[in-house]
């Protein structure tokens, strides 16, 4: 865990908290952040490109720059201050973390219901590696997901990662007895 920014085991750490490895997310299929709800005492609302994040029912749902959003997301250390774009998908994540509010000293003035921190997995220098996941589903549903571990030298690694899903409509357009088109 990492929430007081250095690692400590979440027994010990005297903050209440949720955290979840990026194994446990893709075994429960937590793969936005708006699927975090069903493992996490979280409720995520999604209205089209926002999503409002409340933690123990606190947290803001006026979707505007000027207003802060009650419950800070942080990803890769980063603090996210609005609401628009954060259900892109989870793919490649070491860890999560939900902390419950406020989170004002580790986290910022944004975190009255508290915090949600998303870790991406980092680069290491144990050598080449990675993986290569594909799924097929109804309505021609095809996602794919990859990374890899690239050691250049005892110094600097890198790690790629990519995700792509691509699904047809749930309905069909039909036109009406009659018309032409």
């Amino acid at each position: 865990m990492t929430a007081e920014r250095r690692a400590t085991d979440v027994q010990t750490t005297p903050i209440a908290m949720t955290a979840m490895t990026g194994d446990t997310l893709r075994a429960d299929h937590v793969d936005r952040v708006m699927d975090l709800q069903l493992v996490a005492p979280i409720d995520v609302s999604n209205s089209g490109w926002h999503q409002q994040i409340n933690i123990r029912g606190i947290g803001n749902s006026v979707i505007s720059a000027s207003v802060n959003t009650g419950v800070a997301v942080i990803r890769d250390g980063l603090f996210e201050a609005e609401t628009l774009g954060q259900n892109e998908p989870l793919y490649d994540i070491q860890d999560v973390e939900v902390l419950r509010g406020p989170q004002g000293t580790f986290v910022g003035y944004s975190s009255t219901g508290g915090a949600v921190e998303i870790n991406s997995t980092n680069p290491d220098f144990q050598g080449l590696s990675g993986y290569v996941e594909g799924q097929f589903g109804d309505y021609s549903d095809r996602k794919l997901q990859a990374a890899v571990n690239l050691p250049a030298n005892d110094f600097l690694a890198l790690r790629i990662a990519a995700n792509d899903e691509q699904r047809n409509s749930f309905y069909e357009r039909t036109a009406a007895p009659g018309s032409s088109g």
